[in-house]
């Protein structure tokens, strides 16, 4: 080993970013993973009430998917977001956001408005590059920018009344 070769720290700095990067992009697909078992705890739930979806509000929404349909804790929170040692100091969080108050969608609204009504997000654009992960009515989830997603929600409030 010649202690004057310095190529190795080059190539060990070229490591760190791509394993962040690495890192980034699988607490990513995990959100989209979240987001996904909690619109199929969304299905669940309207399946045994009367085609409605859970009540809107934060934490009510999130808490009647908890009681039957979807337990598990850490499906509510974003791999970015929160730190897991929140969990740990017994504090309750959940990184996801939903609308604020009212009853939820039934069935007959979804069909009206189509797929494209928002369910659920990410609490905070920063965690994902200025975007965020958004649960639609069908089960898909994209990643829209936080200008996209201020006018898309914006255009569901006016449109369904409701409030976030």
């Amino acid at each position: 080993l010649d202690p004057f070769d310095t190529s190795e720290p080059r190539a060990v700095a070229g490591i760190v970013p791509a394993w962040a990067r690495t890192r980034s992009r699988a607490e990513s697909r995990r959100c989209v993973s979240n987001l996904k078992q909690i619109g199929l705890g969304v299905v669940l739930y309207s399946q045994r009430n009367g085609e409605r979806m859970p009540p809107w509000g934060n934490p009510i929404f999130f808490e009647s998917l908890r009681n039957g349909f979807l337990e598990d804790r850490s499906v509510y929170r974003c791999p970015e977001g929160t730190p897991p040692e929140a969990e740990a100091l017994g504090i309750e969080v959940e990184d996801y956001r939903t609308w604020t108050g009212g009853p939820g969608l039934s069935s007959g609204q979804i069909a009206k408005f189509g797929s494209r009504i928002p369910i659920a997000w990410d609490r905070s654009a920063s965690w994902h590059d200025g975007s965020r992960h958004v649960l639609f009515a069908d089960g898909h989830i994209e990643e829209i920018p936080q200008p996209a997603f201020q006018e898309l929600l914006a255009g569901w409030q006016k449109e369904l009344g409701l409030e976030r």
